[in-house]
């Protein structure tokens, strides 16, 4: 616990509670994300790429519906092609 207010300071408080350590370990929001709890980095960057590809497929909708030149209808053509794991 902190001290409270009224106490000497944060710093007796650190140096007399935590044994003078600085390690705020303890400290953590009661929201915050474990990172031992995260999946892989190749399960993160999936998701991640998942994502991406269907915000790209939701802007060719967007853009096909405002009538896109060819000029924006290549642009997106290349750039779907660019990356391997965009099914064609």
């Amino acid at each position: 616990m902190l001290p409270a207010a009224g106490a000497s300071s944060a710093r007796e408080w650190i140096r007399t509670a935590k044994s003078d350590s600085l390690d705020i370990s303890w400290l953590k929001d009661k929201d915050s994300i474990d990172a031992d709890s995260l999946p892989e980095p190749d399960v993160l960057a999936a998701e991640a790429m998942g994502e991406l590809v269907q915000a790209l497929s939701e802007l060719d909708a967007l853009m096909r519906e405002l009538g896109a030149s060819d000029e924006g209808r290549f642009a997106a053509s290349v750039a779907g092609r660019s990356v391997w794991w965009v099914k064609e």
